[in-house]
């Protein structure tokens, strides 16, 4: 009679604070099972991050040069879902270890909070993976759980190794982003090139010349000797007609320095006449040749600088440098029983106090 009277009084009292606090007793010192905390660290890094020359400011702006937010990607990716894809194509099962038989029901996968689909499988995930920036000086902390030691650590590996996959899908595509700019100068280059060599190719084909400047010293050679043979024939006219002006040779020089005359003026026409004159065709060469030549300087320079880009963007592939590898714990650190207990005790008695207050004070607004 006393002990049911007893246990009416403190009935919310045994509800509220006794029967959690025996709960919790109970599970976390006969049912939780250990859980094992493997920790890696790592950074991501440059192996020249000290030496930038004028280039990587610009290859800076184009994201190559930027291992904090490279950091920031791969800790956001090992809390992904494509990190838990990653994890189980590396044929690491998590389904089958974080869902043993012999853990108990509440800490294992799948439960009440986590179904079995992959979304349940990713909420669980993220209870078991957890990383942390260190911003001061760059180190990231990533912490696994499991139920035995060896799962722990080899789930770890796997996600690192992740990650390191992801940090040189990174590095390759900045890369590719940094070198297309000069990729493209070259090819342009070269097709500048191609272009300019063609249309010599079609001047010389449709003039039947293959360099006007030589077709014009032979041009030019040629009225130098029709002229030695106007003035040797004038000065055989001039002689003759001083000598013997009515001679029949008279009319055979003149007729022969009117020809001479006239052969001077069509070949002179020939190199500064009209349009389709060797005046204008050597300034239609020169123009091409010019272009040649540019091209060629073109090309010569957008290729220095594509290899001078590539060296450069070498030197800056960033890469996961593991500070600290994952390890195999020998003890469980988890449940903290005594400290969980002792949280369930606190909390039930911190809320029967409130309750209890909270009923004190309505009784004495009743009472007034």
């Amino acid at each position: 009679m006393k002990f049911s009277h007893f246990i009416i009084r403190n009935l919310w009292f045994i509800l509220i604070v006794v029967l959690p606090t025996f709960g919790a007793t109970v599970y976390y010192t006969a049912i939780a099972s250990d859980i094992y905390l493997s920790e890696a660290k790592y950074i991501v890094r440059s192996p020249n991050r000290t030496q930038l020359s004028a280039l990587s400011s610009v290859l800076q702006g184009s994201g190559l040069v930027k291992a904090q937010d490279d950091t920031y990607a791969v800790n956001d990716f090992l809390q992904s879902r494509d990190a838990v894809k990653a994890i189980q194509a590396s044929n690491i099962d998590l389904r089958q270890i974080y869902g043993r038989p012999d853990t108990d029901y509440f800490a294992r996968y799948p439960n009440i909070l986590f179904d079995t689909s992959d979304e349940g499988l990713y909420k669980y995930y993220l209870k078991r993976v957890v990383v942390a920036l260190d911003n001061s000086t760059g180190i990231t902390t990533l912490s696994v759980k499991a139920f035995r030691p060896e799962d722990a650590r080899i789930v770890a590996a796997a996600a690192l190794v992740a990650g390191e996959s992801l940090i040189n899908q990174l590095s390759a595509r900045a890369q590719e982003n940094a070198l297309r700019d000069a990729q493209n100068e070259v090819r342009n280059a070269e097709e500048r090139v191609k272009a300019a060599e063609k249309s010599l190719l079609d001047y010389r084909e449709r003039e039947i010349i293959i360099d006007p400047t030589k077709q014009s010293v032979l041009l030019i050679e040629g009225i130098a000797k029709l002229q030695a043979e106007l003035s040797m024939a004038n000065a055989q006219l001039s002689q003759v007609l001083q000598s013997s002006p009515n001679s029949p040779l008279v009319p055979t020089l003149r007729a022969t320095v009117r020809a001479l005359e006239e052969e001077i003026i069509r070949e002179r026409a020939k190199v500064a006449g009209a349009s389709g004159a060797m005046a204008q065709k050597i300034a239609d060469y020169q123009l091409l040749i010019l272009e040649q030549e540019f091209a060629s300087k073109a090309l010569a320079s957008a290729t220095a600088s594509l290899e001078t880009a590539r060296m450069e963007a070498q030197r800056q592939h960033f890469y996961l440098e593991r500070v600290v590898e994952p390890n195999a714990p020998d003890v469980g650190l988890y449940p903290k029983r005594i400290v969980s207990i002792a949280i369930v005790l606190i909390s039930g008695l911190v809320l029967y106090f409130m309750l209890w207050l909270l009923l004190l004070g309505v009784r004495d607004h009743a009472n007034r």
